[in-house]
């Protein structure tokens, strides 16, 4: 399973060529600058897991114009592209890989319906209220998968800067519809009867809050490290499914680090 993420996260890499060089053609040549990260994470195994396994990611994958600078980013940002900045409004498409669920997680998920992974594609848009201070941010993506469902990503961070150091920190929440909260957390009447757990509907609503601390310091013009932490608490019908309940945790930590690179694609 961590290889095969890390394959789909290698994979997104190509990304990098194609998206600038359209939005290039749109905005009648501007040079677009890439910052991409990539990192190892210690945390669970699928969401709602209790297990927990160390998995190479990819964090950031961010296209913008040289005269715009690129923006704050928090380590579980999605990617994104930029096509509107006005200094304390910027707005664009969005995406995300998310990884899948299957017993090869966990011995005890067997009999459950597995759903696999996908990447996940929308929009967002994003508020500095006090500029270079107060970040607010939203995501509304959907699954590209069969049954993946819609989710919004609700972000808030206050961000120091001293020097090469960069402190942030800010409260996370995610919504799902229907669709999103049963694929991951709902469980069939024929899933039920094979794997001995209750059936159960999971309906809309909010899946998790919690936070997310970084800490980054500038290698160099080019390069960056960060430290970080996630944490979520599983609520609602999340936090109320036999696969929390049972097999899992309502407590969902990340512990990350990451390598990020900015360079210039001469487009």
């Amino acid at each position: 399973m961590v290889v095969g993420r890390a394959w789909a996260a290698l994979g997104q890499v190509g990304l990098v060529i194609a998206l600038p060089a359209a939005a290039a053609a749109e905005t009648g040549g501007s040079t677009w600058l890439v910052r991409i990260g990539g990192a190892l994470e210690y945390g669970p195994d699928y969401p709602g897991a209790r297990s927990r396994g160390v998995t190479p990611v990819l964090t950031d994958l961010e296209f913008f114009r040289a005269e715009d600078g690129p923006t704050f980013g928090a380590p579980d940002d999605g990617y994104e592209l930029p096509l509107f900045d006005n200094g304390w409004l910027n707005l664009g498409p969005a995406g995300d890989y998310q990884p899948g669920r299957s017993a090869s997680d966990d011995a005890r998920l067997g009999g459950l319906d597995n759903y696999p992974a996908t990447f996940v594609a929308g929009v967002y848009a994003e508020a500095w209220p006090v500029a270079d201070r107060l970040r607010g941010r939203i995501e509304l993506v959907h699954g590209l998968r069969s049954g993946a469902g819609l989710q919004a990503n609700l972000f808030a961070d206050w961000v120091e800067r001293h020097g090469p150091w960069t402190f942030s920190g800010g409260p996370r929440a995610v919504w799902g519809n229907a669709t999103f909260m049963q694929d991951r957390f709902g469980i069939s009447p024929a899933a039920a009867a094979r794997s001995g757990l209750a059936a159960f509907d999971a309906d809309a609503g909010f899946g998790s809050v919690g936070m997310t601390l970084a800490a980054s310091y500038a290698l160099s013009p080019g390069w960056t490290v960060t430290l970080y932490d996630t944490y979520a608490r599983l609520v609602g019908d999340a936090a109320e499914s036999p696969i929390v309940t049972t097999i899992g945790s309502r407590n969902q930590n990340v512990l990350g680090v990451s390598l990020e690179y900015t360079f210039d694609t001469g487009l």
